[in-house]
């Protein structure tokens, strides 16, 4: 049984979402919050799956909202799947750097929100077609020359061909699933590469970090 932690600013879509995730066999949402103030609590205490939040609350907004969650469950295995209003929102790349393991855009239909949780628990994401132009733009303009000890394939900051060529297709409007099928690959290693692109732009933001504490 997967554990769902819900974060939503409003109790009346929280209510609505639970009942869609719950209609689905194996899934359960252990708790509700409305603030980020009753997370700390809750996820102080328990352990839970994945973490299905809303981008703002009543007490945070992001990005300060997914670098919290972030630091709360980074002891843990717990996903945190981000939910906006469409996949061109503004905020949802900043939350992917921020810690993010996914999102879900309430703009598709909401009985595929359980397919969202069940695909970040896989470890596997998807990929609207604005983001994926962003995140090209980001890593052209953040561009990490390798080393001698690291090639470009084993560089957390650097992106390969493989990853460049996945977010070309999707940037020109194909569907990960239309990616898959013209590069001969499975959905889930086109998930799994989606998700380990957005590692690398939490790589990106972590070493950001540290050169400025530096």
């Amino acid at each position: 049984m997967a554990s769902v932690f819900l974060l939503q600013a409003d109790l009346c879509a929280a209510d609505r979402l639970r009942q869609t995730i719950e209609a689905v066999p194996g899934m359960k949402v252990a708790h509700v919050a409305s603030t980020l103030a009753d997370a700390r609590l809750a996820l102080s205490a328990v352990t839970f799956d994945v973490v299905v939040t809303d981008l703002w609350l009543r007490d945070a907004a992001s990005p300060a909202l997914m670098q919290t969650l972030a630091a709360s469950l980074r002891h843990g295995r717990t996903r945190v799947l981000a939910i906006a209003m469409s996949g061109d929102d503004p905020r949802l790349l900043e939350a992917l750097r921020c810690g993010a393991d996914g999102y879900f855009a309430m703009s598709r239909f909401a009985t595929t929100l359980p397919e969202a949780i069940e695909q970040v628990l896989r470890g596997e994401s998807t990929m609207s077609s604005q983001i994926a132009r962003e995140v090209k733009r980001y890593f052209d303009a953040h561009a990490f020359e390798t080393t001698d000890f690291v090639s470009e394939t084993q560089n957390p900051l650097c992106l390969s061909d493989n990853e460049r060529m996945l977010l070309q297709w999707i940037g020109e409007g194909y569907l990960p699933s239309e990616v898959a099928r013209g590069l001969q690959l499975s959905a889930r290693t086109i998930g799994l590469g989606i998700r380990n692109i957005y590692r690398k732009l939490q790589f990106h933001r972590q070493a950001d970090t540290l050169s400025l504490a530096a």
